[in-house]
């Protein structure tokens, strides 16, 4: 779009390994379907036959964004997500798809990302804890906020990860 780009990059990430939430084997399968209990930023977040105890959003360095969902024209902001369990395992890897669209509030496309992980496979270990990045890299006019919706998919079951956010450009709003 001529009036500003958006990137998207997801990253799967196994380092610190005490930041991982590991189910118990004496949790009933059904809590597969429970909603998280750590979901911040006002992510809206729907699974099916995955378990995500975490969502939230983290700018570049590391820091918490604040629940205002406020970043700056051309700074990353992370989406990540915690999974526990769900996803099908094969020969220690998992083959995970995932899709991102950012619109704005009147509809206009921003970004269309449909398959970033198109054939690679992902170490199991590392499929636990998820990364989505988005950039608004540059605004040919001011919005309100931009929606991001996001899909995480099993190309080898039937677990998914449905959700959206809003993102506002540091004084932007009018």
């Amino acid at each position: 779009m001529p009036f500003m780009m958006g990137i998207l990059l997801l990253v799967c990430s196994c380092n610190n390994s005490e930041e991982k939430t590991e189910a118990k084997a004496d949790e009933p399968e059904t809590k597969a379907e429970a909603p998280a209990k750590r979901i911040k930023n006002n992510i809206k977040l729907e699974t099916k036959g995955v378990v995500v105890s975490q969502a939230f959003l983290l700018y570049e360095n590391g820091q918490l964004v604040p629940d205002n969902n406020e970043t700056a024209v051309g700074e990353p902001l992370n989406l990540r997500l915690v999974v526990d369990k769900g996803w099908t395992e094969k020969e220690g890897n998992v083959s995970l798809g995932a899709s991102e669209r950012i619109e704005t509030p009147d509809g206009k496309l921003v970004l269309d990302e449909k398959d970033l992980f198109e054939n690679t496979p992902i170490d199991a270990d590392a499929a636990h804890l998820l990364t989505l990045t988005a950039v608004i890299s540059r605004l040919g006019r001011l919005y309100d906020y931009f929606l991001v919706r996001f899909h995480v998919w099993d190309k080898n079951g039937s677990g998914e990860i449905n959700g959206s956010y809003k993102l506002f450009i540091k004084g932007s709003s009018s």
